[in-house]
């Protein structure tokens, strides 16, 4: 039996939410072996079949939104109406593929110079490995599986380990929906046992959504392997403000694009780029509307910010905002930390960012870098 747990943890106030124990080397192995004898008869199952099962599972995640989303923000701190957003995009996702899968499933001819006939056939190749992310924890499971589960592979899931609830509900409706044990299956395992997952026979291939360090251990281990891998790494998607932009627009866009999921997302506003000639009074703007965003308990109603995921990623943000500070950064608004239990920060802008002044990124954060 296995000594350790994973503990969920609400970051809105430090309470232990519950806490799950992680697999043994010897439940991993029982695991891997479930997988491997559910597959031959999964992947020869009818494209109707795996398309009615995909359709129950959107019901499914419909049926249940309310529940996911008040555990998506216990867990993670995701404002409650922005986890109801992820079950209903989600389920879209999951009926895409249950209702396109006739035409996406079709042989591709192609012309090839020299040949009679050459076409494209796509047949399911094993088990993969999904290392997933806390700051979306359905709709990143969903993009991960139900377009591999739709093409007759199986899934496995290595989660979050401080979304483990989250895990389990998501694992509960696969199950209920006809994926069951060993087609979809959740291993509550820490990361120092992933390789020996990629290095399995039934697993053919692996993709992660997460930091770029987890994304370089992924990418060796499979590659060692020589296996196929998906990384999904951070990003410092720029915000560009034209001289021809409408103001105020441009802020409400600004301000979503950056503090949407608490900040907390791979594909958030990381640097904004203004012209000249509307950068002071954009940023005055801008500051005025950030200073009057609402933070609290994700669980209530008409908030705009959320507590951050963890503590430690909070205190890493503080720190990258203090460096950027002394290095002569010009603090607008926020930059403390409130005196409150949980992963609190406040929305942050900082002004007369240069070069010199950034911090490298090394977390997901809340604030703003005007540049």
């Amino acid at each position: 039996m296995s000594n350790k747990t994973l503990t969920a943890t609400n970051p809105a106030n430090d309470n232990v939410l519950n806490e799950y124990a992680t697999l043994s080397k010897d439940d991993l192995a029982r695991k891997l072996d479930q997988t491997r004898e559910s597959y031959p008869a999964y992947s020869q199952l009818p494209l109707e079949e795996r398309a009615r099962r995909l359709n129950v599972l959107a019901d499914l995640i419909d049926e249940h939104k309310e529940e996911m989303a008040t555990l998506i923000a216990r867990e993670m701190g995701k404002p409650y109406q922005q986890g109801l957003s992820e079950t209903q995009i989600s389920s879209s996702i999951t009926r895409f593929y249950a209702d396109n899968l006739d035409e996406l499933m079709d042989p591709e001819p192609r012309d090839v110079e020299g040949a009679e006939s050459a076409m494209i056939i796509k047949d399911p190749m094993g088990a993969v490995l999904g290392v997933m992310p806390w700051n979306y924890p359905l709709y990143q499971v969903v993009r991960f599986a139900a377009p591999n589960l739709a093409g007759g592979n199986v899934c496995l899931l290595k989660h979050a380990s401080n979304v483990p609830g989250c895990a389990e509900l998501i694992t509960q409706l696969f199950h209920k929906a006809g994926f069951e044990e060993g087609v979809f299956t959740w291993l509550p395992i820490g990361a120092e046992m992933v390789e020996s997952i990629i290095n399995d026979p039934i697993v053919c291939g692996v993709t992660l959504t997460g930091s770029e360090e987890a994304g370089r251990k992924v990418a060796q281990q499979a590659g060692a392997a020589l296996k196929p891998s998906v990384l999904e790494l951070g990003g410092i998607d720029p915000l560009i403000v034209l001289d021809d932009a409408e103001i105020e627009r441009a802020v409400d866009l600004a301000i979503a694009g950056r503090f949407d999921n608490t900040g907390q997302s791979c594909a958030a506003s990381k640097r904004l780029i203004v012209d000249k000639s509307l950068a002071k009074d954009f940023t005055a703007r801008l500051i005025e509307k950030v200073k009057q965003m609402r933070m609290d308990d994700p669980l209530v109603e008409g908030i705009d910010i959320g507590p951050m995921s963890r503590k430690d990623l909070r205190d890493d943000l503080h720190d990258q905002v203090q460096r950027a500070i002394k290095a002569g950064a010009k603090l607008e608004c926020g930059g403390e930390i409130p005196d409150r239990a949980g992963a609190w920060y406040p929305p942050t802008v900082l002004s007369n960012v240069t070069q010199a002044t950034q911090p490298s990124m090394k977390s997901y954060s809340a604030r703003w870098r005007l540049s």
